[in-house]
């Protein structure tokens, strides 16, 4: 199985991303969601993520500054 994390700061695009696919029925687990880069990389420390899916502009930490910080 594969970490999945879905970063989006607008709640029902999240909602949609995470819950219109059924991520397990493909190999997914953990399937996880944050709404920003900050809240991300808290998860990143706790859960095994293989595959980040990240917004781009976003409060708190954007997407760009996210992928910087997960690269380190």
């Amino acid at each position: 199985m594969a970490g999945l994390l879905i970063v989006e700061d607008e709640e029902a695009i999240k909602d949609k991303l995470l819950n219109n696919v059924s991520w397990s029925d493909h190999g997914f687990e953990p399937i996880l969601g944050a709404a920003n880069g900050q809240e991300a990389l808290a998860l990143l420390e706790r859960h095994p993520i293989d595959i980040m899916v990240t917004d781009i502009q976003m409060p708190v930490m954007n997407g760009i500054e996210l992928i910087k910080e997960v690269k380190k």
